[in-house]
């Protein structure tokens, strides 16, 4: 069990950089992207690797969290 007071620091550490960093991370990247000049498609384009990297990802972890929880029961 963590502490509340540890638990209310991380919460406020993971609102601040985690979630207003990914929001300037993904300004940034529009920015960057709109002065090559791709426009809304090609911007589209380019996100799809990362897309499909996320789906990777969750379906790695999903079997692995199902693995966990079968050896835990």
């Amino acid at each position: 069990m963590v502490p509340r007071e540890e638990k209310y620091k991380a919460k406020s550490f993971v609102d601040t950089v985690v979630y207003r960093g990914g929001d300037a991370a993904s300004a940034w990247a529009w920015t960057a992207l709109a002065g090559l000049g791709p426009g809304l498609a090609g911007a589209a384009l380019a996100a799809t690797p990362l897309a499909l990297a996320w789906l990777l990802t969750v379906r790695y972890l999903r079997r692995r969290h199902a693995a966990l929880e079968a050896a835990r029961a």
